[in-house]
């Protein structure tokens, strides 16, 4: 039997309202298509830049993604489909273009 998780938004501990497309598989991963990775990558960036907001944050590092608990952890990681988004350079995998 295969458990179905609906695309929905979810709030987290700190009270950021995560979109649907943030339980998406995809969204996780780097896109093949370079329009799609161009959409990725917007929907990245506004959530990135709403959830500083919430949060007063100012700063993202990569070492934020290996770190379980830090201030980004809610957004980079998806432990409700097992997904986490690696930061390399400056930004983070899935949102690398070719």
């Amino acid at each position: 039997m295969t458990t179905v998780m609906a695309l929905s938004p979810h709030k987290t501990a700190s009270g950021f309202l995560l979109p649907s497309i943030h339980a998406a598989p995809p969204f996780f991963t780097q896109q093949p298509n370079p329009q799609t990775q161009a959409t990725v990558t917007q929907h990245w960036t506004r959530l990135i830049l709403s959830y500083a907001r919430h949060r007063r944050l100012f700063v993202l590092r990569v070492e934020d993604a290996d770190v379980p608990g830090s201030d980004w952890d809610e957004i980079l990681r998806n432990p409700r489909i097992n997904r986490t988004c690696i930061l390399r350079g400056r930004v983070p995998t899935c949102c690398v273009q070719h």
